[in-house]
């Protein structure tokens, strides 16, 4: 068993063990900031090498830290908000495990926010945030996991409708990771109501975007490297997680119906979001840097999901209150299970090479 088992067991154990301490709140926060603090440790302690890219982003720091003069800093070919923190540190510590650890501050600190402000169950958050592959990538995506990271609080002010907080959110988590421009539509669909028509004019579109799929992929892959590079292109057909992404948004319209006045604002505005990452999933067919793309959209997944499988009821308008629970309880076993599984296929295949671990001290 190793280390990565061994953490989601743990967390898995305090959720079961907290609510015979008690319920209430203070529980509940402990709980997170608990499990929080263990994967936080998990990351930053490792030996500075783990993880598939970490030797170039390494490079980049050291190189970052040679830097002597204003010109070399702006002609450095990087996003100028992880330049800056890389000669920050350097000029600071001058070493990559600081650096590694104030990253990790930065990306877990904003989880923290995002699953205590917005999820119904933190247990379901922190379990789905580990086995959709979130933390897996922070191991090795650190441009992208910061802008991620970042990026959450996007969603809170597109739902506060702060424009202006929500525009300043996407420059910023753009300046660790251009893509983070791929959320600019978030402030759009998270406020928009979606109508039966919409639904009629959807499935159609779908068809049609997914037989032109590999037109679009290469349209979009050429504008996205700014050559005709295909380093990340793939063969694949419709993928697993596309396919697992169109079922969750099947029982939503079920269970969290968009048409029902109970439904929540956030859940609303959250199928939508997830809507469009199908959208961004299937591209991933053609070339794998859109599966990375669609991760600003499917983080959202670690808040919708627990919201779906909760046993608060009366938002199903297709069936009584019994058939939704035995619904919602079918579809949180399910899922638990199947992303579960998914988790330790990408253990077991070496995934980002977070394994095997070693505490930086033990190299």
């Amino acid at each position: 068993m190793n280390i990565l088992e061994i953490n989601l067991i743990t967390i898995t154990l305090c959720a079961l063990f907290f609510p015979v301490v008690g319920n209430s709140k203070v529980t509940k926060k402990l709980f997170l900031s608990i499990s929080i603090l263990l994967i936080f440790l998990i990351n930053v302690l490792r030996y500075p090498l783990i993880g598939t890219d970490m030797e170039r982003y390494y490079r980049h720091f050291s190189s970052i830290g040679r830097l002597t003069s204003l010109k070399q800093f702006f002609n450095y070919d990087q996003e100028y908000g992880y330049k800056f923190l890389q000669l920050t540190v350097s000029r600071l510590f001058d070493d990559f495990q600081i650096f590694i650890i104030i990253v990790g501050i930065i990306i877990f600190s904003s989880y923290y926010f995002f699953i205590k402000k917005y999820s119904v169950n933190y247990y379901y958050s922190i379990f789905f945030f580990i086995t959709i592959g979130f933390y897996d990538f922070s191991f090795t995506g650190l441009r992208q996991s910061l802008a991620l990271a970042v990026g959450v609080f996007a969603y809170h002010f597109a739902f506060k409708r702060n424009l202006k907080q929500f525009c300043l959110i996407i420059v910023l988590a753009s300046s660790f990771h251009i893509a983070a421009v791929v959320l600019i539509p978030v402030y759009f669909f998270v406020n928009y109501q979606i109508k039966y028509r919409d639904i009629l004019l959807l499935i159609p579109f779908f068809g049609i975007f997914y037989f032109s799929r590999e037109s679009i992929g290469s349209l979009l892959n050429y504008i996205y490297y700014d050559s005709t590079e295909t380093t990340y292109v793939s063969e694949g057909g419709f993928s697993g997680l596309a396919l697992l992404l169109i079922m969750i948004i099947l029982v939503g319209f079920i269970l969290e119906s968009p048409f029902s006045i109970k439904t929540s604002k956030l859940s609303k505005g959250l199928l939508n979001i997830l809507i469009a990452g199908v959208f961004i999933q299937v591209i991933s067919s053609y070339a794998y840097s859109f599966s990375r793309l669609s991760y600003f959209y499917l983080v959202t997944l670690i808040i919708y999901i627990p919201e779906l499988i909760s046993l608060k009821t009366g938002k199903c308008i297709y069936f009584d209150k019994n058939i939704e629970v035995i619904i919602k309880i079918i579809s949180a076993v399910l899922l638990l299970l199947v992303f579960l599984s998914m988790y330790l296929d990408l253990i077991d295949t070496g995934g980002t090479n977070a394994l095997p671990y070693f505490f930086f001290w033990e190299r």
